[in-house]
């Protein structure tokens, strides 16, 4: 990975990259789809009510919501939580929503739970085949491939998508043509100035060469989106899925160091406790409002006017 130097940039992308017409090859055994479970919705009573007040979700009918909706001022955990598994967006009644990369369909089943008109677009065939099984509306391809209509959509999700896309500034601006003024546009990809990146180096799982072509700052991914003309609402790094992250991480430097994947127990208990540590110095420091996250979150808006 290169990594650009300019200021307010951080940049990091693949050289030598594969050529796109080759990339196919990298995704033949590829397993997240397996891993695309729905969202647990709607979620305790606190959430459900921190959706309403925050993103316009209909406030649900009990005597406690607001007292448990105040409690959640005290779990800033959980309430990333309900918001994430909403996908940060303000609720539409019925509002059209396109999952870009939607694998096999879990985000898809949780936002139509939620009240949008959901559908999906994913180029890899099995996801595809497990998605239209359930009965969802998924196109085959990307955005390369499908043309939709313009100001087709109030929402587009693209999560870890955009790390993957050999011109994600087309796609940006294509996102931006087939939102409705006013749309949101939300992205989730890996952080390059995340703490485990930091740590771990040329090991942190983030990095997944040769599937992830560039990498971002969260004020790099803005200047990115910006340049698409979407007004930036939020950015911000999340710590949610640290553990994971600093654990494959923590594998991938044992295997290479040691030539083995698995290591002995003592040595084991050893690599546990470090990456622990790590993750909650990570999880403390993002409370804080330092973007170390392993993951950034950006929420993007088509403006009113072109």
């Amino acid at each position: 990975m290169r990594r650009c130097t300019e200021r307010g940039c951080a940049t990091a992308w693949l050289d030598p990259a594969p050529h796109p017409d080759d990339l196919w090859m990298a995704y033949q055994a590829y397993y997240t789809h397996d891993e695309n479970q729905p969202p647990r919705l709607p979620g305790t009573l606190g959430q459900q009510v921190w959706a309403a007040w925050k993103l316009g979700y209909p406030m649900p009918e009990d005597g406690l919501a607001r007292l448990a909706g105040a409690a959640m001022l005290l779990q800033p955990r959980r309430r990333d939580r309900a918001l994430s598994a909403r996908l940060y967006l303000p609720f539409v009644p019925g509002g059209r929503l396109l999952d870009i990369g939607c694998g096999s369909g879990g985000q898809l089943r949780a936002m139509r739970t939620l009240g949008w008109d959901a559908l999906g677009l994913e180029p890899d065939a099995a996801a595809l085949a497990a998605a239209r099984q359930q009965g969802l509306e998924v196109h085959a391809g990307d955005l390369t491939t499908v043309r939709f209509e313009a100001d087709s959509f109030d929402g587009l999700s693209m999560l870890h998508v955009i790390e993957h896309l050999p011109e994600p500034a087309w796609q940006l601006a294509e996102c931006r043509r087939i939102l409705r003024p006013g749309g949101r546009l939300l992205l989730v990809t890996p952080n390059v100035d995340a703490l485990g990146h930091r740590w771990f180096g040329a090991d942190w799982r983030g990095l997944e060469p040769p599937r992830h072509l560039q990498l971002y700052s969260p004020s790099a991914l803005a200047q990115a989106v910006r340049a698409a003309g979407f007004e930036v609402e939020q950015v911000h790094s999340r710590a949610a899925g640290a553990a994971r992250m600093l654990r494959i991480s923590a594998q991938i430097r044992a295997a290479r160091r040691r030539g083995q994947a698995h290591l002995d127990p003592r040595r084991r208990r050893l690599a546990d406790l470090r990456w622990r540590l790590l993750g909650l110095l990570e999880r403390s420091l993002v409370a804080l409002g330092r973007p170390c996250g392993e993951e950034i979150v950006l929420l993007g808006r088509r403006p009113l006017r072109s």
